[in-house]
């Protein structure tokens, strides 16, 4: 069997250490879940190539990536509202630029 692993640690929080930004940062607030986390990383940056490894554990599941939903347009002015962009007066600006025609086609 071929196995492969992937992980990630961030070294330096940049702009999250001043500004909380919920869908950037990482969903674990828990110390304890972040201890849990630098382990894994740590056991896992520990491998290499061809190293031989005997599972303890196996877990089958088959996983599908769902894009994020589209805004609509009303939904999208809410959530300009939420973090303070523009105005009502700029809305219909934002959305013009925003549109793309429905019979956009790029080889005509």
């Amino acid at each position: 069997m071929i196995f492969h692993s992937s992980a990630s640690n961030l070294d330096f929080k940049g702009y999250q250490a001043v500004y909380d930004d919920t869908e950037a940062s990482p969903s674990s607030n828990n110390s304890e879940d972040d201890a849990v986390h630098q382990d894994n990383f740590e056991a896992l940056s520990k491998l290499k190539v061809k190293d031989l490894m005997s599972p303890v554990n196996v877990h089958l599941a088959q996983n599908f990536t769902k894009p994020p939903s589209r805004y609509s347009e009303s939904a999208l002015i809410k959530r300009l509202e939420e973090l303070g962009i523009g105005g009502p007066s700029t809305y219909s600006s934002i959305m013009k630029v925003l549109q793309v025609p429905y019979s956009y086609n790029p080889l005509s």
